[in-house]
């Protein structure tokens, strides 16, 4: 390492050149970085939970959903012309945004898009509740009527005392295409804000553009902080402007080298991510600590000494800890790698280049510096020794630890006793750890998306989707009647759970459709007990309406059905919950020789994110 320092002396402008313009490119491509803070994403990508669940979005259609809230606590709720034409209106243009998708005319569903299905002379007619927004008090009754007669939305669509509906628009993959979907709406939302219309919007795209935007706010308030407390450190300990300028010099330079080479490598930033910077300057300080306390002390002690010669001596005794403790650190953060979790890997590898770079920054800029600036003495020390003699500072230090060593050596049993004790105590409340996450509390209440989640959540059955699969061994068996009862069965169960707020599924159609073919009388909102019935009810609804309105709740064999179990909580506690009430009712109902049920959506997801975290 002596011939390294003797180069980086010979030619330390070279040096400096060499790595302004490593730091120079690392930092170019730090406009590559972006966020991301899709669960799913922070999982590993061949995860059964994840492979799963992106096979079921593919087969029913079903993507992330923005929900526009709309609550109108006067002039009767929103059944008055002004709601209903902003509710027709609104829901316009957001199917026209780009990155919305709208391929059929009710892709975007809300009030105006929304179908009944209804009695006719001849069976049963489907057609939208509200094509054309009624223009007097009697159709807007006649409208609010049908909905409450039907059903099949309250709750979920329109709140139960018809203060509130919902808008809800599904989006395309990708998160910068969520920033742009969610701030257009914001826009279109904020133009119609005014009137009695109190407006939300909620939904997981909302909550992970507003993580990405936490996480920018977070480094931006913190960068400036350790940055100050970094500098004021500096100034402490050495008291110069060299002293504070090449450290910091160093530790932004770590910071920058392993951003860049994170960006360089496409590899976002995730939440865990932000507290890079901040781990990397922490610890990068600690080379140039101790690297300019030596250098101070070698020009103190040694007044005649050449400026290389006081280099040399100060790189020959630090090259060797410096070097050890970096790798031991950057090794200890390597281990990350054995971790499921995505996020945590990268933590782990890019902290250990920060660690690393700053190595590298604090053995070759710091020499290289220090080489072409006039030797310095460090002005605290000198105060210190026109105050007090080493020999006797070292003495008064040496008088209390000496005093602590024979307290502890005195009292060696007890203490060993108490520590153990301690220990005992704090090994047994590892075991007392749960594990309980949530997203939407991870953010701070007094936000838009807090408070729009929370007045949804009180509103309608909830904001958080729980798909269970329902998966049969052979085509067409989801028109049988008893799997049909079975899938109701399941509904009615978890509706009863204080989390759960509702729940959609083909069953719900075709009791419907069995209702209105009965002249709409309620004890026929049942499953027809001929499997050839609901074959028929079935044919009919392609005649009369869309086969495909089916394409969220059932597959186009008719082998695999999906329930929609809408959530009031993401809390992982409550999901488990949930889940273990599904696993009950598989067993004890379910044949599990035709059918089997499997679990999908973003709580789920989220529930087997915070099990591998």
């Amino acid at each position: 390492m002596q011939r390294f320092f003797e180069l980086v002396l010979q030619f330390p402008k070279t040096v400096i050149v060499i790595i302004a313009a490593l730091t120079i490119f690392f930092g170019s491509q730090l406009k590559h970085t972006r966020m991301e803070t899709d669960a799913e994403a922070m999982m590993p990508k061949r995860h059964p939970a994840i492979l799963y669940n992106d096979k079921i979005e593919e087969i029913f259609e079903v993507k992330d959903t923005i929900i526009i809230g709309i609550i109108n606590d006067e002039d009767g709720g929103i059944f008055n012309q002004r709601s209903l034409v902003m509710i027709k209106r609104l829901t316009e243009k957001i199917a026209d945004l780009p990155g919305v998708i709208a391929n059929k005319e009710d892709d975007v569903l809300s009030l105006s898009t929304l179908k009944n299905i209804h009695g006719t002379e001849d069976g049963f007619d489907v057609s939208y509740f509200m094509e054309e927004v009624p223009k007097t008090q009697e159709e807007i009754d006649t409208l609010k009527k049908s909905i409450y007669d039907n059903g099949m939305y309250v709750g979920g669509m329109i709140s139960n005392d018809g203060t509130g509906t919902l808008i809800l628009a599904e989006i395309e993959d990708g998160l910068e295409n969520r920033y742009q979907v969610y701030h257009q709406i914001k826009e279109l939302v904020a133009e119609e804000e005014g009137g009695p219309e109190k407006l939300y919007v909620a939904g997981r795209p909302v909550l992970e553009v507003t993580f990405g935007l936490y996480m920018q706010e977070d480094m931006q308030k913190m960068m400036p902080l350790v940055i100050g407390a970094i500098i004021l450190t500096f100034v402490l300990i050495f008291g110069t402007i060299r002293g504070v300028i090449l450290p910091l010099l160093v530790v932004i330079g770590s910071v920058i080298w392993a951003m860049g080479i994170m960006a360089m490598l496409r590899i976002p930033m995730f939440t865990i991510s932000t507290m890079m910077p901040i781990i990397i300057m922490a610890i990068g300080i600690a080379d140039s600590i101790h690297i300019l306390s030596k250098y101070y002390h070698e020009v103190r002690d040694n007044p005649g000494k050449e400026k290389a010669e006081v280099i040399l001596a100060t790189m020959k005794e630090m090259w060797s800890p410096v070097i050890m403790t970096s790798l031991t650190t950057a090794l200890g953060f390597i281990s990350l790698v054995t971790a499921y979790m995505v996020p945590i890997r990268y933590f782990g590898i890019f902290i250990a280049v920060g660690v690393m770079a700053a190595m590298v920054l604090s053995l070759a800029l710091l020499p290289a510096s220090l080489c072409l600036l006039k030797l310095q003495v460090n002005p605290w020390a000198r105060f210190r020794s026109a105050q007090v003699s080493e020999d006797d500072e070292l003495t008064s230090k040496s008088k209390v630890f000496s005093k602590i060593g024979s307290f502890l050596f005195k009292y060696n049993m007890a203490i060993t006793a108490i520590m153990l004790i301690i220990l005992l105590v704090c090994l047994g409340g590892m075991f007392l750890i749960t594990t309980n996450a949530s997203w939407i509390e991870n953010v701070k209440h007094s936000s838009e998306v807090y408070i729009a989640n929370q007045a949804l959540n009180e509103k309608f059955d909830g904001t958080l989707n729980l798909y269970v699969v329902v998966e049969g061994k052979e085509n067409g068996i989801m028109k049988s009647p008893e799997i049909l009862r079975q899938i109701d069965g399941l509904q009615t169960k978890l509706e009863k759970l204080e989390v759960v707020g509702g729940s959609r599924s083909v069953a719900e159609y075709i009791k419907r459709m069995n209702k209105v073919m009965n002249e709409d009388q309620p004890e026929f909102e049942t499953i027809p007990d001929s499997r050839d019935m609901v074959a028929q009810y079935l044919l009919m609804y392609s005649m009369s309406g869309d086969p495909g309105d089916f394409d969220d709740v059932v597959d186009y064999d008719y082998r695999m059905a999906n329930i929609w179990v809408q959530m009031k909580s993401d809390y992982t506690s409550d999901i488990a919950k949930v889940i273990e009430q599904i696993k009950t009712y598989e067993e004890n109902h379910f044949d599990q020789t035709k059918v089997e049920t499997h679990l999908a959506g973003r709580a789920f997801t989220s529930y087997v994110w915070v099990d591998l975290l």
